[in-house]
């Protein structure tokens, strides 16, 4: 087993020194350790397909032991399994679940989307909260999934296929670019979930270089630029009154807290506080950003979740 010391030597250092900014010396060994042990496989039951009853039949007649979460009734862990022991069975081939991290189906859950409401997925690919949007609303809200890499676009067309996403309109276009190329679109949607492109620390894995490889600050200040543009996308198609929920895989205040603080500042949008609770979740930061930003919610890195950051906005 890495130990802490080491773990810390392997990992970029400019991104320890982010992490000694933000976190006391014991939540930033909680980070670490974290990034040291992995997560077990998680998976999400599609609505549109089977129950969760059928699904824990299923699992136990796979010989596969699961977990319920406590936050998420279609949530399953499954503590001794690998994600091709799920991709061997009937339930995942024929699109019944779909792998998916805890943290990742938290946006969803925060957005709320409803039944006969129009809502937009700014960068869907590959799909996973697309396809939960789907499955919540009984595929009877009008979707609209957009992702600009062609090859992306091709995976969440597959995902939406095979979860019977039928209630989805998928475009392939910078998300930036919506309203230019699409003017109806402006002031148009309910809801808006933006999970932004990122420098995916909540993601990293001591053992697996290639998850922090390519960090930097260089690319952190160039992802926190492009999400302000994507928030600017974001909040000119929503409609007066309409919410947008904010979301990354990543712990640093720069794609996370100024991001919100600059749609609070120079947006017009106001921060919602965050019903749903997550064991061992933060607040968001208030120093040196409106106050507001502490409505938030940080998900450390942990033993079943994958750092995260999810906000909850409002269009005046």
């Amino acid at each position: 087993m890495t130990s802490l010391t080491e773990a810390r030597r392997k990992l970029p250092g400019e991104f320890v020194a982010i992490l000694e900014s933000l976190f006391s010396p014991l939540t930033i060994d909680r980070i670490v350790s974290a990034m040291i042990a992995g997560r077990p496989v998680s998976l999400r039951v599609n609505a549109l397909k089977a129950d969760a009853a059928t699904v824990r039949a299923r699992l136990s007649a796979a010989g596969l032991k699961f977990e319920n979460t406590a936050w998420y009734r279609d949530a399953f862990v499954l503590p001794d399994a690998t994600e091709r022991d799920v991709e061997k069975t009937d339930l995942y081939t024929d699109g019944r679940v779909y792998l998916q991290g805890l943290s990742s189906m938290v946006p969803v859950l925060v957005l709320a989307p409803g039944r006969g409401e129009k809502i937009l997925d700014l960068t869907a690919a590959p799909g996973s909260k697309t396809t939960q949007i789907a499955a919540m609303t009984g595929n009877a809200a009008e979707i609209v999934a957009c992702e600009m890499d062609r090859l992306r676009f091709e995976r969440l067309k597959y995902n939406v296929g095979l979860q019977a996403a039928g209630s989805v309109t998928l475009l392939n276009l910078p998300a930036e670019k919506l309203i230019q190329r699409h003017p109806e679109y402006a002031g148009y949607f309910d809801r808006v979930l933006l999970d932004a492109p990122c420098s995916g620390e909540g993601r990293f894995l001591v053992s697996n270089r290639g998850s922090y490889k390519y960090w930097s600050l260089q690319e952190v200040r160039k992802y926190s630029n492009l999400q302000k543009k994507l928030l600017k996308s974001a909040a000119d198609s929503l409609r007066p009154g309409g919410i947008l929920v904010y979301s990354t895989c990543t712990l640093n205040t720069a794609e996370n807290e100024e991001a919100v603080d600059h749609a609070v500042r120079n947006l017009g949008m106001a921060a919602l506080d965050i019903l749903l609770k997550i064991h061992g979740s933060l607040p968001g930061f208030c120093e040196g950003f409106d106050p507001s930003v502490r409505k938030a919610m940080r998900i450390l890195p942990g033993k079943l979740m994958e750092g995260f950051f999810v906000c909850k906005l409002q269009k005046p």
